[in-house]
């Protein structure tokens, strides 16, 4: 059996006790650093989880930002548009009005190019006007002087043309004037007054009555008697074809109706100018005023008065060469306007 030495035994003993306080150290070290470690990794952590949560605060806020911006840019495009829609409009009214002034400048340069042609279809217009208004004037109204005004005033509207074909014109022209000055006063006038104050005192006119038969002495006899009671209540007389038939208030309105017509017609006939037809006509007048109404009368007699004074005025002139200066002007006219070029081409 072997014994052991206590001396043996204590000197490992003295040598395991220091490696464990240094492992003990160690160790204490070691979970020291550990926990130093664990700390600054859970710091880490909670700075990483606040700058997490600054981040999507951020980018919640950034993602608003952006979608405020789309909403101006989608604003900004659709103004964009809309200026671009304008300038084109723009655009197209500013060629519109360059072509229009172009076309100005064309229409201006064919009015210079063309300036004394126009100055001369203007003064042949105005002398064409003039000669229908007083031609016009002179077979509505017969009224002479304002033909002769008329006429002259186209006269002098010709003989500013520097153009011999007018000379053709203004002779013809120069004829009708003299023969318009050299026409008696016309009456019509006073034959249309005259006739028109008949029309209107004709219901101042007395009716034609037959004189009463010359009563009769009563024969004797009861026929006789009885006819004479009769007689008070009732008349019976024959009218002839030659005797008035106008006593009646009716017959009476229309006989003054007739004149009255009869006097239209002769003022148509005076209107027409056919002094045959109204001589004519105031004779028929004459007839049917001695046939209803009483001639004898003052009324009646101053009738009689009046026809005759309206059937002795002059007789109406005929103007026979008026027209012809007229007609010469609008033949020169259309000539000129076929020797133009077509469609205004030159």
């Amino acid at each position: 059996m072997i014994e052991s030495n206590p001396s043996q035994l204590d000197a490992p003993r003295a040598t395991a006790a220091p490696l464990a306080m240094a492992a003990a150290l160690l160790a204490l070290v070691v979970a020291v650093l550990a926990m130093g470690w664990l700390w600054r990794v859970e710091s880490r952590s909670g700075a990483l989880e606040r700058e997490r949560g600054e981040l999507a605060v951020n980018q919640r806020l950034l993602e608003e930002r952006l979608r405020l911006v789309e909403s101006e840019l989608r604003a900004a495009q659709q103004r964009l548009q809309d200026a671009a829609a304008i300038n084109r409009s723009l655009r197209d009214e500013v060629l519109g009005v360059a072509e229009r002034a172009e076309l100005m400048e064309q229409a201006l340069k064919r009015v210079s190019d063309r300036g004394m042609e126009n100055v001369t279809e203007l003064r042949m217009n105005n002398a064409e006007f003039l000669l229908n208004a007083g031609l016009a004037r002179l077979r509505l109204f017969n009224d002479t002087v304002g033909a002769v005004t008329a006429l002259g005033l186209a006269d002098a509207e010709l003989s500013v043309l520097q153009d011999p074909v007018i000379t053709g014109i203004r002779q013809s022209l120069a004829r009708e004037l003299a023969a318009l000055s050299a026409f008696p006063a016309d009456a019509r006038a006073v034959a249309q007054a005259r006739l028109q104050q008949m029309a209107e005192r004709a219901d101042q006119l007395m009716l034609r009555r037959d004189p009463e038969p010359k009563a009769s002495a009563p024969a004797p006899g009861w026929r006789s008697r009885a006819r004479a009671l009769l007689g008070e209540f009732v008349r019976i007389r024959r009218i002839g074809p030659d005797q008035s038939g106008y006593a009646l208030p009716l017959n009476e309105a229309l006989a003054r109706v007739d004149l009255r017509l009869q006097l239209r017609y002769a003022e148509a006939a005076l209107m027409e100018g056919n002094s045959q037809r109204f001589q004519a006509q105031l004779q028929r007048i004459r007839a049917a005023a001695e046939q209803s109404f009483d001639l004898q009368s003052e009324s009646g007699r101053w009738l009689v008065d009046e026809l005759a004074a309206v059937a002795d005025l002059p007789p109406f002139p005929e103007f026979a060469e008026a027209g012809g200066a007229l007609q010469q002007l609008r033949n020169l006219q259309g000539t000129r306007s076929l020797a133009k070029p077509f469609g205004g081409v030159e």
